[in-house]
């Protein structure tokens, strides 16, 4: 045992142990992609920890995770404290703790098994200090570590907003809290210019349809449709702002569509009660998180608890997102006390904000319907994510899908069937009604997609390298061709891994895009090449745009519809690139075919092409 042994994670990590990285007696070990990508390109030495699990690890990593998220709270000596109105608050953070508990899970496993096999004598760490110290139980090796700036948080607690200058996209990072104040202070600017919110005593005397969490400019023909409703369009966005430009605000003028704010209904005696309630909630919780035995078995590995290491974040993000869920609790509940609301049409279905607006207005048997936002993954690889995922519909709502793919594909989930109703997609009726007949301009637009960081694949540091090859490849092979031009666009969710940089380097000509019109830009083009798995290629199919989709993660994709019905053309081996992307650009009778069997996918797959908006809107006007 002599081994000196230096673990790190991040951008920051490597920062921060600079001073000991130029040691060449040490073994430094990366454990994520950005400090694996720091290092290779400053030309020093590392191993993965991707490199000491087994197969058999992987699936026990992606399980806990799974079983972490979903039964945590359930647990009895836990539920009790977490009952607000006879509900359990725990369930109102899984959609981010999946990421969260993986993310944690990787590491005291990673600790773990580099320590089985390295035996080291001294490690050497800052970030990944907690884990270590909780999985290192031999008091003979020596631990350094290095002060950190980095905590542990949820995908929602850090809010990234894209600022645009000159053709370049510079990402501005702000907390959950101060992204919260800034919204509430721009949609007040935004009113006094624009008039746009409704007024609370507007509300009482007419009946109101309420979205949650939508984009006026992406279902700008719904709000049209519902524009001559009798009942009155109110637009509840918790997590963006209702409006951002000048185009959404016209959508919402034209449509007499008027934004609300949970905030808009609470009075001295509200705000009262909000800060009683959780003030109560937060005794109750300290109290709960007294009770280190209990936590130590819940939160373990192999039979290892690595409670201590997720303490501090675990019990601060409770506390911060549970006394936030009362507060709109409160609020939702006084919303629904001032406007009379006749149903609810919500984006998104699981995070935290529509969870409780759903179940304060099941309290009310106000009827509620989801729509299905995405080419759902359906291989089995992501079954057991199913209830974790916006894809069945759950407490008490209705769900709008898409198609009979979708409706069977429910239906075999147990899932009556008066909880599924086909609308086809509202936000696709563009798609199909402006489609615009455009010259072959040799525009190939690469969408940079995100890969699914809820398990061992999506966040393999191997599958991020070959993400990064296959894009320099591909870029590479178009550029050899001066008549095509290379577009690029962005994810519009926060990215762990941003391209920019990679782009800018092949060629800082390239335009990048992030919160343009996908439509627009697909017309523009001759073919789309998705960097994964991604709702775009059936985006380009209704436009009858070939397609290419590079699978650099292994997620089973190869068993989803399209891929199978070979209505897209998929690339998991990067020595077919060259030749399948050449047949892709110039091989027409390659590029007939997927555009033939892309349509037969479409036709499959969506209903009421190009009238889904009118058909959802004629469903929301009987409530």
């Amino acid at each position: 045992m002599s081994q000196t042994l230096i673990v790190i994670e991040g951008d920051n990590d490597v920062q921060t142990l600079k001073s000991e990285l130029s040691n060449k007696e040490v073994k430094i070990i990366t454990f994520d992609f950005l400090s694996h990508k720091s290092l290779k390109n400053m030309g020093i030495s590392h191993a993965l920890v991707e490199d000491y699990f087994s197969a058999e690890d992987q699936e026990i990593m992606d399980g806990k995770a799974v079983e972490l998220t979903t039964t945590w709270y359930k647990d009895n000596e836990i539920s009790k404290f977490l009952q607000y109105d006879s509900f359990n608050i725990g369930k109102l953070l899984e959609t981010e703790f999946i990421y969260y508990f993986f993310q944690h899970i990787k590491r005291v496993f990673g600790i773990l098994r580099v320590i089985e096999k390295e035996h080291p004598s001294k490690i050497i760490c800052s970030f990944l200090g907690g884990s270590v110290e909780t999985m290192c139980k031999d008091p003979s090796v020596k631990i350094i570590k290095y002060q950190t700036k980095e905590s542990l948080s949820l995908y929602y607690d850090r809010i990234e907003i894209p600022i645009n200058i000159r053709g370049r996209i510079f990402a501005v990072k702000i907390s959950r809290k101060n992204f919260f104040a800034l919204k509430k202070i721009l949609e007040k600017i935004i009113d006094i210019f624009f008039n746009v919110k409704a007024k609370p005593s507007e509300l009482k005397n007419k009946k109101s349809i309420l979205l949650l969490e939508f984009n006026p400019i992406s279902y700008h023909d719904l709000l049209i449709s519902l524009s001559n409703a009798e009942q009155s369009m109110i637009l509840l966005n918790q997590r963006r702002p209702a409006t951002w430009n000048f185009k959404s605000l016209n959508i919402l003028k034209k449509s007499n569509c008027k934004v609300i704010q949970l905030e808009d209904f609470s009075d001295s005696n509200i705000l009262k009660k909000i800060s009683t309630t959780q003030n109560e909630l937060k005794i109750s919780m300290n109290f709960l998180f007294l009770k280190n035995n209990l936590f130590e078995r819940i939160f373990s590995i192999n039979g290892q608890p690595f409670w201590e290491s997720i303490k501090e974040s675990f019990t601060q993000i409770i506390i911060d997102r549970f006394t936030e869920a009362v507060k709109r609790f409160i609020l939702v509940e006084t919303l629904f006390e001032n406007v009379d609301v006749s149903c609810i049409l919500e984006w998104a279905h699981v995070p935290l904000e529509e969870q409780t607006t759903i179940l304060a207005a099941n309290k009310r048997k106000i009827p509620s319907i989801f729509l299905q936002h995405g080419l759902n993954l359906l291989n089995s690889k992501f079954e057991k994510y199913i209830t974790i995922f916006p894809i069945l519909p759950s407490n008490d709502s209705k769900e709008a899908v898409w198609g009979n793919i979708m409706q069977k594909f429910i239906l075999g989930h147990g899932i009556s069937h008066d909880k599924i109703t086909i609308t086809g997609s509202p936000r696709h009726d563009p798609f199909f009604t402006h489609k615009k007949s455009k010259d072959n301009k040799n525009n190939v637009l690469i969408a940079s997609n995100l890969l699914s960081a809820i398990n061992y694949s999506g966040n393999d540091t191997h599958a991020y390298e070959l993400f990064d090859t296959y894009l320099r490849k591909i870029c590479e092979i178009i550029k050899k061709d001066p008549s095509k031009k290379i577009i690029v666009k962005l994810h519009p969710a926060r990215p762990y891994y941003d391209i920019t940089p990679i782009i800018h380097e092949i060629d800082p000509t390239i335009p990048i895009y992030r919160d343009e019109d996908i439509r627009i830009l697909i017309e523009d083009c001759d073919v789309v090449i998705s960097m994964n798995y991604s709702t775009i290629i059936l985006d380009a199919m209704i436009l009858k745009k070939p397609t290419m989709v590079i699978l650099p993660e292994d997620q089973n994709y190869e068993k989803e519809i399209p891929i199978i019905r070979k209505a897209t053309l998929p690339i998991s081996k990067t020595e077919e690139l060259e030749s399948s992307l050449n047949d892709l650009l110039y091989n027409e009778t390659v590029r007939r075919d997927l555009i033939s069997k892309g349509n037969e996918f479409v036709n499959d797959y969506m209903s009421n092409q190009g009238t889904s908006s009118e058909h959802l809107a004629n469903i929301l006007k009987k409530y």
